[in-house]
């Protein structure tokens, strides 16, 4: 999947993916986030991941500090919904079958109706990256989206997140996961996850 992606998207968008370790960290750059960072483990080889709320950085801020406000400049930046998007995608192969998982970082109470939308019309993004792949870059995978919606959850005092993540609590909804995480780490902000709890 890895080639495919890099070579249509920007490369400040991606997501550097630890290779060795197996594993990825997605950062929510808001500072009221109460969960900052999640580590996905058990990422498959050759995975790809990348940002669809991009926050740019350097040149890029200063002559376009909008650029990424919106999926697309095309459409209108007062649309209630198609303007919507999630923080993180991974993207693998397992066989024939190209995965997406789509997911978005919140914190302890989101509103399930505003993360459905939110993630429907990052998947509709998707698809429409999934059909340029195919288009351009001979790309002819069976797609499946996995959508989820992860929030925080109160740890065990004095426990490691590392050792609370059997404590992970899933539950779906038209077809959305919403998972709620244990966090910790600096200000209790960190939580870990894993791709094959929900491929």
């Amino acid at each position: 999947m890895r080639p495919y992606i890099e070579n249509l998207l920007r490369p400040e968008v991606l997501i550097v993916i630890n290779d060795s370790l197996k594993e990825v960290v997605a950062k929510e750059k808001d500072p009221g986030a109460r969960l900052k960072e999640l580590t996905f483990k058990n990422i498959p080889a050759n995975a790809c991941a990348f940002e669809l709320d991009h926050s740019p950085s350097g040149e890029l801020k200063t002559k376009h500090p909008k650029s990424f406000k919106q999926l697309s400049c095309y459409i209108r930046n007062d649309h209630k919904q198609a303007n919507k998007k999630c923080d993180v995608v991974i993207a693998f192969k397992k066989g024939n079958t190209a995965h997406f998982l789509i997911a978005d970082m919140k914190s302890d109470k989101p509103k399930k109706s505003e993360c459905k939308l939110q993630l429907r019309n990052s998947e509709l993004f998707i698809l429409y990256l999934a059909s340029l792949m195919k288009e351009y870059h001979a790309f002819n995978s069976r797609i499946s989206t996995t959508k989820i919606a992860f929030s925080t959850q109160p740890g065990i005092i004095g426990k490691p997140v590392t050792q609370q993540k059997n404590k992970l609590k899933i539950e779906s909804e038209d077809g959305v996961f919403f998972a709620k995480i244990p966090v910790g780490g600096r200000n209790n902000s960190k939580g870990i996850t894993s791709v094959s709890d929900f491929i």
